[in-house]
């Protein structure tokens, strides 16, 4: 059940034992193009299409390593789908429609995804913000700065953003992140 090797333009080669993307470059034997990222998929099922392989390491399917984005730079469906995750959400499908729900509090459905904004929606944001203590102030620019203080979390948490709830949300979600979060 190998699924063969397939460089970067999609081109298959022998029946190996797991998948490989090449991502171009010298490796330290000389060869052009030999660099890879080795995608394990043994027994997972059968042949996987060239499509496939050539997606799987640009979009997080199977095995991709995936690479980090600021919250500083996280705004819209990307910041709020982060503050879900923060709360240890996860998305699921309910038939077509993505939701929430909530596996620490009996897998209860939370919302549709498309429903969930907290960095527009104060019923949403505010009580995270009460929740984890944030405070904002306005700043002379015309942005919000959004802080957990040290007495609350351990050398305390800042954020900025244009808005008091997105500066607030970038504060929640750097408060369980550490200040990366995977793209």
């Amino acid at each position: 059940m190998g699924l063969g090797v397939a460089d970067r333009d999609g081109q298959r080669g022998g029946d190996t034992s797991r998948q490989s993307l090449s991502t171009g470059g010298t490796s330290a034997s000389g060869d052009t193009n030999s660099k890879r990222v080795l995608l394990h998929l043994v027994g997972m099922g059968g042949e996987r299409s060239q499509e496939g392989i050539r997606r799987a390491g640009t979009n997080g399917f199977m095995g991709e390593v995936m690479s980090k984005i600021k919250v500083s730079a996280l705004s819209g469906e990307a910041l709020n789908d982060q503050v879900a995750l923060a709360l240890g959400w996860q998305q699921r499908m309910w038939g077509a429609i993505p939701v929430w729900f909530d596996p620490a509090n009996e897998n209860r459905y939370r919302c549709h995804v498309a429903q969930w904004k907290p960095s527009e929606n104060w019923a949403q944001g505010g009580p995270l913000m009460e929740q984890a203590k944030i405070s904002t102030i306005p700043r002379i620019n015309g942005a919000w700065y959004a802080e957990i203080p040290m007495e609350i979390k351990k050398d305390g948490v800042f954020q900025f953003g244009h808005t008091q709830l997105i500066a607030a949300m970038r504060c929640f979600v750097d408060s369980e992140s550490e200040g990366k979060v995977d793209e």
